[in-house]
């Protein structure tokens, strides 16, 4: 591509993105006047590796947004991406065609595309923009992981909600839960980590849901297990 095909402030947002951070801007210009960068325009509505095969490439949102979702459903948005995003990793080193999420642009939109034999050359010519990358995806790996950490926690409070109402016992006015075995034991049955059990049980105790005394739990929460549930 051409620098010159760019629009005001679009430079900037290139040469400032996490790929190219700190880096020289002649290694950038040198890098966009290569022949696999590609720029491309898309209208609202298109799916953006439909219009262009660029399973293989890092994608960099100059302007508009692009929309995420699950091949299964277009229903759901799991994410949208904005000017700046880059987007693309999990498919740049993967030769499977099936997608793992579709992309369909939520406004028109204009991007750059950085194809893998591309950034493989300049990340063995630059060591910054290999470091760049890594710390990108590094990024990505915790943002993921604090997602997946989001799940199981609610997963593993609805599970321990799930024991406790079926193993309540009335105590004179009290609705008490023994438990029999450890901790331990107690998340192999529910088939979650012992860590997330523990943190299940302080999210109900915060909560004023439960309160806890050794191996005795007493329901607490006003209404009785009707509203526990």
């Amino acid at each position: 591509m051409d620098k010159a095909e760019l629009k005001r402030g679009e430079w900037e947002l290139i040469t400032g993105c996490a790929l190219f951070h700190g880096i020289d801007e002649s290694v950038v210009a040198g890098v966009l006047e290569t022949a696999g960068c590609r720029l491309v325009s898309l209208c609202k509505g298109a799916v953006v590796f439909d219009a262009y095969d660029y399973r293989n490439c890092l994608g960099l949102v100059l302007s508009g947004s692009v929309n995420v979702t699950k091949p299964s459903s277009s229903r759901y948005t799991m994410a949208t991406l904005g000017r700046g995003s880059l987007f693309g990793s999990a498919n740049l080193y993967d030769d499977d065609t099936a997608a793992v999420t579709v992309l369909t642009a939520s406004s028109n939109c204009r991007i750059v595309f950085f194809p893998r034999e591309l950034l493989e050359t300049i990340m063995l010519e630059t060591q910054q923009v290999a470091l760049n990358y890594i710390r990108f995806l590094t990024g990505r790996v915790r943002f993921l992981n604090d997602k997946i950490e989001g799940l199981v926690s609610v997963n593993a409070e609805a599970a321990l909600k799930q024991y406790l109402i079926q193993n309540t016992v009335t105590c004179g006015e009290k609705r008490i839960v023994r438990l029999h075995g450890s901790i331990s034991a107690l998340a192999e049955t529910l088939n979650i980590g012992r860590a997330s059990l523990y943190r299940a049980f302080e999210a109900l105790r915060q909560s004023g849901s439960i309160k806890k005394n050794g191996k005795e739990i007493e329901i607490i929460t006003p209404g009785g297990l009707s509203d526990f549930d």
